[in-house]
């Protein structure tokens, strides 16, 4: 295996867990750890790191090393905005180019979470959850599009898997998703866009919300997850 491609298994590895909640928002990334556990020696670890950080990823401190960025109340606030219309846009154009065998498949990922929210399994759901909005940007079926919005999604995992922990808030995701997938049986572009939009921005003044007012932050409860890599659409 090439260093080359080495440095883009670690940081691979390096996103999914960011996405699954093992490194949350504040964590440490050690690149002699990661070294370790990956197998693999530091040279690609210190590639897959210079590289996250030079896309915002992880944030670079002076004699610490680097970290998953910790974002301030109105930073994060700006970021749920323009996340809120990146989201919206993948969903208008998904709704538009999926095939039948991706409405397939995104109505079996549908029915897992229902499932899984039955089963009071939040973190498997949580898992899911970023599976299912990653394949609708997949879906868009344009690379600009969705580097953007993964690269800027990736930094607010932690606190959008913080969100359905609060009471009844998975159970709204749920009931957001079903309008959704109605959306998608219709091929309605438009009103994907919106349904989508406003999913991230209610999340986002709703998780702002508990933060502003202090409340207890369910992430230190989160245990690790397994990492699964979202199915590329066709």
């Amino acid at each position: 295996m090439s260093r080359k491609t080495q440095a883009q298994r670690v940081r691979e590895i390096l996103e999914n867990e960011m996405a699954s909640g093992q490194l949350p928002p504040g964590s440490r990334v050690d690149e002699d750890s990661v070294a370790t556990r990956l197998e693999v020696s530091r040279t690609p670890v210190r590639e897959a790191v210079l590289q996250m950080v030079q896309d915002g990823l992880l944030e670079k401190r002076p004699r610490q090393g680097a970290f998953v960025p910790s974002l301030g109340l109105r930073e994060m606030v700006q970021m749920f905005e323009f996340t809120a219309e990146l989201s919206g846009i993948c969903g208008k154009y998904a709704a538009r180019r999926m095939t039948p065998d991706n409405l397939r498949e995104l109505r079996a990922m549908h029915k897992m979470m229902e499932s899984l929210l039955g089963k009071g399994d939040i973190h498997a759901y949580a898992d899911m959850n970023t599976d299912f909005h990653v394949f609708i940007m997949r879906l868009a079926r344009n690379n600009y599009m969705f580097d953007t919005t993964h690269n800027y999604g990736l930094r607010l995992l932690g606190y959008f898997r913080t969100h359905l922990f609060y009471p009844g808030k998975a159970e709204q995701d749920y009931h957001d998703h079903c309008t959704l997938m109605g959306a998608f049986e219709r091929q309605d572009g438009d009103l994907a866009y919106e349904l989508l939009r406003q999913h991230a921005t209610i999340h986002g003044d709703v998780l702002a919300e508990y933060l502003l007012h202090s409340e207890p932050s369910p992430v230190a409860a989160m245990r690790p997850s397994p990492v699964r890599m979202p199915k590329p659409a066709a």
